[in-house]
């Protein structure tokens, strides 16, 4: 049982926002007695991926693939998807901006979870 949650990155950097995401999903997983699993899309540098480490994430995936390069709602979901169900997520927190918007539904499809 985990908590994973998407960190947009935009050209490769995290923004505000992904930390904030990182660190509200350390709180609702120290509620739960769990980990916090980060989960990137896209071609980020290593020490850009550890700082999602100093807000909380215990453990950080990055996912890059050339198919993944632009966005696509359907591939972002089914590869936040096979992240939660190899991660065994409880818990999944996206950001509510458009890019959320685009993919939790079609996450919550998948995974047959509701959104909220």
């Amino acid at each position: 049982m985990s908590v994973l949650v998407y960190t947009e990155n935009w050209d490769g950097k995290f923004k505000k926002l992904s930390f904030e995401l990182v660190s509200y999903a350390a709180g609702v997983a120290k509620m739960l007695n769990t980990t916090v699993s980060a989960v990137s899309i896209g071609k980020v540098e290593e020490n850009e991926l550890k700082k999602l480490g100093n807000y909380g994430a215990n453990k950080i995936i990055n996912i890059t693939n050339d198919q993944l390069a632009a966005l696509d709602n359907q591939a972002y979901a089914k590869a936040i998807s096979d992240v939660s169900e190899k991660e065994n997520a409880t818990v999944i927190i996206i950001s509510n901006n458009n890019t959320g918007k685009a993919i939790a539904p079609r996450l919550s499809v998948r995974l047959k979870a509701g959104v909220g």
